[in-house]
């Protein structure tokens, strides 16, 4: 029975992915819904996003730059379901080559990308890569270098 109301609720609602979709200049977006009701997570669809994403990249020979993730859990009456913005970007432009956060201790950073590296140290972070722990102490070693 609760698999007939997810397959009606799911043709309700059209769940499924967008696939990727051109947005704006070189940035893209992706789309998963699904037809999980009853107060559940939307990390499937978050997950299912990424590896949409990753993909894509990786068939371009890069990696994914988070803009945007918004994910909406599901309800009594609403589905789960999450939305990436997303650019492709070269490895070494995203600073995860090597080391996925530090730059060289020797190599002192301006205001600008302190703050981006801060923002990539955070995406880590909600996206469970890293711990809170890490996150804090790699946010601290980034601001005692400049």
């Amino acid at each position: 029975m609760r698999m007939v109301i997810a397959g009606i609720a799911c043709a309700l609602t059209a769940c499924g992915t967008t696939g990727i979709v051109p947005i704006d200049g070189d940035a893209y977006m992706v789309s998963k819904k699904s037809a999980k009701v009853g107060f559940v997570a939307a990390a499937e669809e978050e997950a299912s996003v990424y590896r949409q994403a990753n993909e894509f990249c990786s068939q371009q020979g890069k990696e994914v730059q988070t803009l945007d993730m918004q994910t909406v859990n599901s309800g009594a009456w609403r589905s789960a379901s999450a939305t990436l913005q997303f650019r492709c970007v070269d490895a070494a432009s995203t600073g995860e080559a090597s080391n996925p956060v530090a730059p060289a201790a020797d190599d002192p950073i301006d205001t600008d990308e302190l703050y981006s590296e801060i923002l990539k140290l955070d995406d880590l972070r909600q996206r469970g890569l890293i711990t809170d722990e890490e996150y804090e102490q790699e946010k601290k070693e980034l601001l005692d270098e400049n």
